[in-house]
Formats: structure tokens, sequence, C-alpha cells
């Protein structure tokens, strides 16, 4: 009899142990299903703002290159005519202004004399491809060269560079506008530029404007 309540005692203990073993499996299965979704969670959420800050690298990228350009622009067309021996704004030849837009308005040209006392011709120009890019095209003419003809820069020779990396940025518009201003004693002119550009791949898109009077160098 007490070797039959001795087995029955076995019994119970074996059960309660081979239970407390299930339910320690299940919490554990339970336990890492819920770590399982709060990692996927937390990872869904860094990804969606590593995406975010990436889209906003971009888009701040294509506001700095279109804003860099504008300033190049701006800074240089704004020394157009200098000419250091007051003997008169320097134009190029044939030209009746200081600054000479293309027929298509997508163009802009001058002169002027740099800090090295060289004529510096200048264009900017937009250029159509695959990415269409906007050119800033210079020739130094040596100022000592007498009567050399001031003509229009050509962006096949000197030094030829695009504005913005075209390995990511698209122009897809560049326009000149000019206006006259005359008074008795001086004429000078009012250029408003407009650029505009997309990012490859993106449908960011950027447009900068910007007005510029050119100064009269006597």
């Amino acid at each position: 009899m007490a070797k039959q309540g001795s087995t029955m005692a076995i019994n119970r203990v074996a059960n309660h142990v081979r239970l407390q073993r299930g339910v320690s499996l299940i919490e554990l299965l339970i336990a890492s299903s819920l770590g399982l979704i709060v990692l996927a969670s937390v990872g869904s959420i860094f990804l969606s703002g590593h995406n975010m800050a990436a889209e906003r690298t971009k888009q701040l990228m294509l506001a700095q290159d279109v804003n860099d350009a504008i300033r190049i622009m701006k800074n240089d067309i704004q020394r157009a005519g200098y000419n250091s021996d007051n003997s008169g704004t320097l134009t190029l030849s044939g030209a009746s202004s200081t600054i000479v837009v293309g027929s298509t308005n997508d163009s802009i040209s001058y002169v002027y004399e740099d800090e090295n006392s060289d004529w510096r011709i200048v264009k900017f120009r937009f250029k159509s491809g695959s990415p269409s890019v906007v050119q800033m095209c210079v020739n130094t003419v040596p100022k000592s060269v007498g009567g050399v003809a001031l003509s229009d820069a050509s962006c096949g020779s000197g030094t030829a560079f695009s504005l913005m990396d075209q390995a990511y940025i698209n122009v897809t518009e560049f326009k000149v506008e000019p206006t006259v201003l005359s008074t008795s004693s001086a004429t000078s002119s009012i250029i408003d530029i407009s650029l505009s550009a997309t990012l490859k791949n993106t449908s960011y898109t950027k447009t900068v404007s910007t007005t510029i009077k050119t100064r009269n160098w006597y």
C-alpha cells in the first residue's frame, strides 16, 4: 500500500513537472512573437525615417545647386562691361549694349576686365541633351593684344563647364529676359533670369529667379 502511494506521488510530481515545462515553452513562444513584432515595428519606423531623410537630402541638394548656379551668374554678370582705364564700358564686337542675349532667350554673353587685367569673355547658355545643362563658357584674351575682336565666347574653346552636377540634375528651363533702361546720361539694363531643374529619377523640381541691374563703367 505504501509502495502504491509512493508511485502515485511520483506520477503527480512528474505530471506537474511536464505541465510546468509546457507552460514555460508557450510563454517563451509568446514572448518571442511579441519581440519579433516589436522589432519589426521599430525596423519599419527606422526605415521610414531613413527614407524620409534621404529624400529630404535630395531635395536640399537640388535646391542648393540651383541657388548656387543663380548666385554664380548674378555675381559674374554684375561685372559685365568693367574697364579699368575708364575709356568706356566694354562690349562685345558689334554689340550695341553690354549684355548680349541669344535669339531664343536661353543664353547671355558679355565681356569685362578681370583681376589679372585681361579681357574675360563669358557666356552662360542652355544646352539640351541627356541631361540638359546650363554651361558657363569662358575665354580670356590678354589686354596687351591691341585691337583684338572681343567676339562672343565660344563653348567649343576656352573653358566650358556645367553649373550643376549633371550626374544627378537635369535643367528643364533657362530663360533670360532683358529690359533696357535709358536716361539722358546713361543706358543700362535689367536682366531677369529664371532657372528650373529636376532631380533625376524623382519628381522634385526647383525654380529660382533673380533680377540683375547691369552697371555702367565710365
